[in-house]
């Protein structure tokens, strides 16, 4: 499934489900000029959050050192075919996205 800036991929398999996310975003760790002055401010996700059916169960608390387009994958337990789970990030300038999906 995909949304603007989410490409999710899940599977089940015997009760734990596995997450696959790729997020676009530029994760820009910003610049400074000649004279130590900001020439482009840091751009990056700080939260990555995921909820299966309504419960947390994964948060990451990112900074400017993760990669451009990051990919994350994990695993959970207690999941069953047409539980719902969410998926969402937000940045330091405020822009964020979320995406909704069924197991």
């Amino acid at each position: 499934m995909t949304t603007g800036t989410i490409k999710l991929r899940t599977a089940i398999k015997d009760g734990v489900a596995t997450v696959r996310a790729l997020i676009r975003h530029p994760m820009d760790v910003g610049s400074l000029g000649r004279e130590g002055q900001p020439q482009r401010d840091p751009h990056y996700i700080h939260t990555v959050r995921c909820e299966h059916n309504g419960a947390a169960v994964f948060t990451a608390h990112w900074g400017f050192g993760i990669a451009k387009d990051p990919y994350l994958s994990f695993e959970f337990g207690g999941a069953r075919a047409g539980d719902h789970l969410s998926i969402r990030w937000e940045d330091n300038h405020g822009e964020s996205d979320a995406l909704d999906a069924t197991l």
